[in-house]
């Protein structure tokens, strides 16, 4: 069993909920707390017997704004106005050596979203279970695809339904407000299921509109048509022929304690963080 972690998108959700949770304060250990706890959560309800995080370039540099200028742009910046972005840098620095040190296996390529590097792996890994933990629904195509790939999403922390019909197909139409990707005007969630069961009607209506959207909204969604998928699957190769990293005790105390002065997380780390040296 593979457990792949969304990084960005599960310290967002982590930072979140620690903004609105009394129980946290401002304090970095009680933030690293909330996203120690998340981890956690996710890897004691998966058990698997390897854990991975993927990792997003950052957004000026992604490949699809060479597509759609204005990709990812207009998103909330946080709860009451919280600089969320810089939290995230912040958080991904430190939650990126503290996992090393846990033994994770971490992915980033220059350019690539965490979507396109967890397509590849899946792609590359075919037979063995794979659970991705994220919110993203563009991920949602993977499981469509792949019998061996399930969801897990950080909101429900239920696992999600398996689609019946093409999920990129369907965004393709309706358009992604998440993603600032225009759709068809008049074409929501359930126009788009009923064109998309009917390869007729949903010909019938490109013909009468154009494809021009449909086909635009394609090379962004899709992550089949991500050019550099060749190139993704390599390096996934190439990082998983490595030598997995081994839980180092010593380097998180250092970590934890004196570069990042969390000498809070003292409770939590037989908690939330000593239980990954036992897989």
């Amino acid at each position: 069993m593979h457990l792949l972690i969304d990084g960005k998108n599960i310290l967002y959700r982590a930072l979140f909920a620690a903004e609105n949770d009394s129980e946290f304060t401002n304090k970095k250990s009680d933030k690293f707390a909330a996203i120690s706890r998340f981890m956690h959560y996710y890897y004691d309800k998966v058990r698997p017997k390897h854990t991975h995080v993927f990792w997003d370039a950052p957004k000026k540099d992604l490949w699809r704004r060479s597509i759609h200028a204005l990709y990812k742009d207009g998103r909330n910046p946080g709860a009451r106005g919280i600089d969320i972005e810089s939290e995230l840098v912040k958080y991904q620095e430190i939650a990126s050596e503290v996992w090393s040190a846990m033994g994770i296996r971490q992915y980033y390529r220059a350019s690539m979203e965490a979507d396109d590097l967890i397509f590849a792996f899946c792609h590359h890994i075919r037979s063995t279970p794979i659970v991705i933990v994220s919110s993203d629904s563009d991920l949602v195509q993977i499981m469509y695809y792949h019998n061996n790939v399930d969801i897990l999403s950080p909101q429900t922390k239920k696992f999600v339904d398996k689609p019946t019909l093409d999920p990129v197909s369907i965004k393709c139409l309706q358009g992604d407000k998440t993603d600032n990707i225009k759709g068809y005007d008049g074409i929501g969630k359930v126009k788009s299921k009923r064109l998309v069961e009917s390869p007729d009607k949903l010909f019938e209506f490109l013909q009468a509109n154009g494809d021009n959207i449909y086909r635009r909204n394609r090379r962004i969604i899709d992550l089949s048509l991500c050019p550099f998928t060749l190139d993704n699957i390599l390096y996934i190769m190439k990082i998983l022929s490595t030598e997995k990293p081994q839980f180092d005790s010593d380097k998180l105390k250092e970590l934890l304690h004196e570069k990042y002065k969390m000498r809070g997380m003292v409770v939590e780390y037989p908690k939330t963080i000593l239980p990954f040296s036992w897989r």
